[in-house]
């Protein structure tokens, strides 16, 4: 039985990580067109977690997956929300809800999402 992952370890590196983003990419936009715009015709309210914008505030997360430009690029395939909500509170506070992250790690993730800009209807 594997050891289970304690505070500050990194997930083992995936040996096929862009199959498996292509994988997510293709899941993302049967469900976005087969579930989700159907909902949302019906004036539903539809919410995600998370979207995949963590790549963009964790590099390491992705870092077999090439250059950050490729994670960008990739992250412009996913279907775009309507509206993104990002949620703040003081790093040591966020630390004690998720203490696989460092307090550092936490506050450059927290400057990263200050600094994103979102357009919907942009590519």
């Amino acid at each position: 039985m594997p050891a289970r992952p304690q505070p500050g370890d990194n997930p083992p590196p995936s040996r096929l990580p862009i199959f498996q983003v292509c994988k997510n990419l293709l899941l993302v936009n049967l469900g976005h067109w087969f579930r989700v715009r159907p909902l949302l015709r019906r004036n539903s309210l539809v919410l995600f977690y998370s979207y995949g914008y963590e790549c963009l505030s964790d590099p390491d997360a992705v870092k077999n997956l090439g250059p950050a430009r490729l994670s960008a690029w990739l992250l412009s395939l996913y279907p775009r929300p309507d509206l993104l909500v990002v949620l703040r509170g003081p790093a040591a506070k966020l630390r004690s809800w998720n203490q696989v992250l460092s307090e550092e790690k936490i506050l450059h993730q927290t400057a990263v999402f200050e600094q994103l800009r979102f357009d919907p209807n942009g590519a």
